[in-house]
């Protein structure tokens, strides 16, 4: 009589997992700051005058940059960019649309990160516009 065989089946289970596209590459917000031409986070223009805010943001690692920008608590624009390793980048707000100045009176805008979910909170600049006209001849 042949002699049987033991045979034993062994499993291995492999978990893989895969995480979000900010945390593969380490992407992390650090700080931000809002400012306009002048420097500063406030400033007053002429009606219709073509307003351009910045944000400075502090990072760390590289990926996915997502966010919206919103004037009176409103959406504005979207933003999407891929940044690299760095340390500092500055965001411009859009050349289309401009910052709304046609409505005098203050007005508020900022920057809202969605991508990477910064633990920080978004600056806030605040612009008044005026009840006269801007000129294109700089006045």
């Amino acid at each position: 009589m042949p002699k049987s065989k033991n045979v034993y089946l062994i499993l291995i289970f492999v978990y893989i997992m895969i995480p979000h596209a900010s945390e593969a590459a380490g992407l992390k917000i650090e700080r931000m700051s809002i400012y306009f031409d002048n420097d500063r986070p406030e400033i007053t223009v002429k009606r219709n005058y073509p307003l351009k805010a910045y944000v400075e943001v502090e990072y760390t690692g590289d990926g996915l940059l997502l966010g919206q920008w919103e004037v009176d608590e409103e959406f504005f624009a979207n933003i999407n960019m891929t940044i690299s390793s760095g340390y500092k980048l500055v965001i411009q707000s859009p050349d289309i649309p401009h910052i709304p100045t046609f409505v005098s009176g203050t007005h508020s805008i900022r920057l809202v990160i969605t991508n990477p979910l910064p633990g920080i909170s978004f600056p806030t600049a605040e612009y008044f516009v005026t009840v006269d006209e801007w000129k294109e001849s700089g006045e």
